[in-house]
């Protein structure tokens, strides 16, 4: 059986929730398919922590609803930008209010999808549980499977190199007495972490690499950053939904098997053992939503995906310092994080919508805000989860006109755009 939608979003990052909130404020419904079991993506499986490069610019919209959301949690009038995974979730309950307009299916593995050959439009996906259709199409994932699977033109890497960055998780720890031990990941073998050995810090900022930041309204948690698996992500996102599942699994038993290693070694020098075990799994974070043991994040952070080589490609060269000129023909948000990689910029800058489009001799009805036509070194930059959301917000008013005059989103033209992102109160210049 096919259920109708107006639209179909295919990842519940929080991406795909806000332009299924402004989809919801235009009146439209919207079903969200997501791959995996967790809902919000790193906003609510991780870190805990945004870069505020750009903190005067996100403050509009959906966005800064959902952070304002988090700072009520602190006592504040306005958004929090560092936060515990459990306060995320907390503001997402409420973001979503049980909107009747959106619904949310995990476990959504996508097997096919059909495509008008007249008009290049998508009509249907269709997963286990049955067919989704709709007006028009937001890839909204950190992989980019529904664009890739509707033959849009793919990249990762750089110059078709499949290389990518560590991919990891990102566990909430802390000091108190209640803490969960280092979990001692299932088939667990002593010798896959002897050569570790040799590589812990003389100076340990936090297990197995981690570096930890006081957060929470309790101030009794810490987000965690760093941790990465090398070696096992470099084509994480070119792999069906098995060889992922493959992967995560060997990337999960890496990072807890050091933890466990560190803390419980007799190998390990007795200083960083006791310092190990000073800190452990928050015994309050993840124990509904989790990954191979209660308490570890459910989410891995997909650092660096596939792309698609849109209509336009922004590069480093719309991101330098040097170009002082904000000149993009089309804006519908603003990026300007100083990336990481071979990054080196940190510029505010326009992204334009013709990054989020494919090319429409590909497909016309489909729109991509997060694995969006950006270069690789670009991508570092342009990967913030917030400018995701503002990009959200604005793909959600494209398909709100879409919808409404019964057109392919790929053919409505900027100047249509532009007035119903002003009205939206869009930051699109600094």
């Amino acid at each position: 059986m096919t259920r109708l939608f107006d639209a179909v979003i295919y990842g519940a990052t929080m991406a795909g929730i806000v332009a299924a909130k402004r989809l919801a404020k235009a009146g439209y419904s919207s079903v969200i398919l997501e791959w995996t079991s967790h809902v919000g993506g790193m906003v609510t499986g991780g870190p805990g922590l945004t870069d505020r490069t750009l903190a005067a610019v996100w403050k509009w919209g959906l966005t800064h609803d959902f952070f304002k959301l988090i700072g009520a949690q602190y006592g504040l009038a306005g958004p929090q930008w560092n936060f515990a995974a459990s306060e995320a979730g907390i503001a997402l309950t409420g973001f979503l209010h049980a909107d009747p307009h959106i619904t949310i299916l995990t476990g959504q593995r996508l097997l096919r999808l059909a495509k008008d050959p007249a008009t290049l439009e998508i009509t249907e996906v269709t997963t286990a549980t049955g067919s989704f259709a709709g007006k028009v199409f937001l890839d909204c994932s950190y992989e980019g499977d529904l664009a890739a699977m509707s033959g849009v033109t793919m990249i990762s890497g750089r110059e078709g190199d499949a290389g990518a960055q560590a991919c990891g998780f990102r566990p909430m720890l802390s000091k108190a007495a209640h803490r969960q031990p280092w979990p001692k990941p299932p088939g667990y073998r002593r010798e896959d972490f002897l050569p570790y050995l040799p590589a812990l810090p003389r100076r340990p900022i936090a297990p197995a690499e981690y570096r930890t930041h006081l957060v929470g309204a309790d101030r009794d948690r810490y987000a965690t950053t760093g941790g990465d698996v090398v070696g096992q992500s470099r084509d994480y996102s070119w792999q069906d939904y098995g060889g992922r599942d493959r992967i995560k699994a060997r990337i999960f038993y890496q990072a807890a098997g050091r933890l466990y290693f560190q803390a419980n070694d007799p190998a390990v020098p007795p200083g960083d053992r006791i310092f190990a075990r000073s800190l452990g799994l928050c015994a309050d974070e993840f124990q509904d939503d989790w990954y191979g043991v209660l308490g570890w994040p459910p989410a891995l952070h997909v650092r660096d995906a596939r792309r698609i080589v849109g209509r336009y490609v922004m590069t480093t060269g719309d991101m330098a310092p040097a170009v002082t000129a904000q000149t993009e023909p089309d804006p519908i948000a603003l990026g300007g994080s100083h990336g990481d990689g071979k990054g080196g910029f940190g510029r505010i800058y326009q992204v334009p919508l013709r990054s989020v489009l494919p090319h429409e001799r590909e497909v016309t009805n489909l729109i991509v805000p997060v694995a969006a036509s950006v270069s690789r070194a670009g991508f570092m930059s342009y990967r913030m989860e917030p400018t995701w959301m503002l990009m959200a917000q604005s793909c959600g008013v494209l398909a709100a006109i879409a919808i409404a005059s019964d057109r392919p989103a790929g053919l409505v033209p900027y100047a249509e755009l532009r007035p119903r992102l002003d009205a939206d109160g869009a930051i699109l210049s600094s």
